[in-house]
Order: structure tokens, then sequence, then C-alpha cells
């Protein structure tokens, strides 16, 4: 039996339903392949969209574009959500696993708060989970560049900066096949 956990997020984006109603929140939702490539006959995958954000813990900015040539790992997570917290130990270990291989995580959290009581909390939730590797905080922008509608998601991306695997969810065969991704790319 396959059990695939995951958590439903929004961008912050707002649209009216019905004008008698409150507001309610929108999702992106994400295309499930990447488009073939003519010249190649292939699929081609896009870039991975650079951005700038706020390191946790710390506040100095981050760029993605930092890791240019390494093999990545681009984690979006939350504190509050369950399948998260069970995915962390399984990147910590393929970080500490593949760091001398050229791999790099970026863990991003979507985590809304902007307040120093909650940038705390964050810091406090990467130490007690022994996160080694970068995390920075998350936008609803760098969540609609990406079109994260569920956490965890994780993109992995290749030397040359292009997306070529994104895994939604958490389960053992997930944790696998990313481990299996990682080896190939690097």
């Amino acid at each position: 039996m396959l059990l695939l956990t995951a958590c439903e997020v929004t961008t912050g984006e707002k649209e009216l339903k019905n004008p008698k109603k409150d507001k309610v929140k929108k999702s992106i939702r994400i295309k499930k392949e990447a488009p073939i490539d003519s010249a190649t006959g292939k699929r081609s995958f896009p870039d991975a969209p650079d951005f700038v954000l706020q390191r946790l813990p710390g506040g100095e900015d981050f760029s993605l574009s930092e890791f240019s040539g390494k093999v990545l790992i681009i984690d979006f997570w939350a504190t509050w959500c369950g399948p998260c917290k069970m995915s962390i130990p399984s990147t910590n270990n393929l970080y500490k696993k593949y760091k001398s291989k050229g791999l790099e995580v970026i863990g991003i959290s979507l985590d809304r708060s902007r307040n120093q009581g909650d940038l705390d909390k964050l810091a406090a939730f990467i130490k007690e989970h022994s996160m080694e590797y970068v995390n920075v905080l998350g936008t609803p922008e760098v969540q609609a560049m990406y079109s994260v509608d569920s956490i965890p998601q994780l993109f992995i991306v290749n030397r040359e900066g292009k997306v070529v695997k994104l895994y939604k969810g958490y389960s053992a065969r997930i944790e696998a096949a990313i481990e299996k991704t990682i080896k190939e790319l690097l």
C-alpha cells in the first residue's frame, strides 16, 4: 500500500466568488508534464526561476544563483505541515550524503508571519530539526513562480539550472525516487 501525504497551501491571492460572500483563497495548479522540445523530441524542462529571499536565521539575502552549477533540491515546507516534518530527516540525510559531490538544498518556508517572535520560532524549528542546509523565508510571489499548491514539494534542479523532477508530498517511495534522481545527476 502506498501512502502519500501532503498539505495544501494557497498563494495568498484572492478572488471574489460571490459578491455577497467573503473573498476566498485561490490555489495555483501545477502543470503535470513539461512541453516537448520540437528540436530534440524530448521534454524540455524550464529553468528554475531565480529569487532573492531572506535567509533563516539571520535575515541576510540569499539568491538561488549563488548555487549556480550545483545539483539542487528546492524544498517548499512549513512548520505546521505534518508531512513536511516527516520528510525533513530524509532531506537532511541526502544533503549530508551528497554535499561533497555537489548537492545543495534550499528549504523555502511557507510560514507567513514576519514578526520577530515568529522568525525566532522558525529559527528554533530549523535548529531542532537539524536542517543544516540553507533555509529561506518564502513569499507568495516565489510560491507562484514555482506553482506550489501543496507541501512538501521538492524540485530537483540539474547543474545547468533546469528543473528535471518535481515531487509532491512524502512517502518512502518518493524518498527513494529523489535519491535515485540525485545520484543520476551527480
